[in-house]
């Protein structure tokens, strides 16, 4: 009996565990702890992780983290573009749910991140030259007049502010 609660107490925190893991931002006060150099990469820049920091403060929510710092060999791999701001530490991918992203948006903006991608269920978010861009249901970069089929992923505020909505 006593082995049978051992494994459950166990299994219900390697439950918990993936849960946190995959939605954070769902869990409450977790907000409250700060993303760590090895989620971010140790090539961060330290005014991403400021801006980072204050974005998940302003939106109270600790939105999981996709991605960082690249090193060259793996910004290859996942498909990077050649000049991407992740290979400066300047960058984060983040996954946030369409209700959440008017806020995170305004907070981003307000941390000082200029540079904007909307996915279905990532968001980028860099500190490199302002621009923007979308991506399609299979992840892939859009820009242009071909983004704009896509800009619904993003929040309304950011569209009006662009003169897009």
């Amino acid at each position: 009996m006593v082995v049978l609660r051992s494994a459950l107490a166990a299994l219900s925190l390697l439950t918990l565990a993936a849960f946190v893991r995959l939605v954070p931002h769902r869990v409450p006060l977790f907000w409250r702890i700060a993303y760590t150099p090895h989620e971010l990469g140790l090539g961060i820049h330290p005014s991403t992780e400021t801006a980072l920091d204050q974005v998940r403060v302003c939106t109270q929510r600790r939105f999981r983290l996709r991605s960082g710092w690249r090193s060259a060999e793996n910004n290859l791999r996942v498909g990077g573009a050649s000049d991407s701001q992740h290979l400066h530490g300047l960058a984060v991918d983040l996954t946030v749910p369409h209700a959440h992203r008017e806020v995170l948006y305004l907070c981003a903006k307000e941390a000082g991140f200029t540079g904007f991608g909307w996915g279905s269920t990532s968001t980028h978010l860099d500190l490199g030259r302002p621009r923007w861009w979308t991506y399609d249901d299979q992840g892939q970069v859009l820009s242009g007049a071909s983004a704009m089929e896509h800009l619904h992923k993003a929040p309304r505020s950011f569209r009006r502010d662009r003169g897009l909505d």
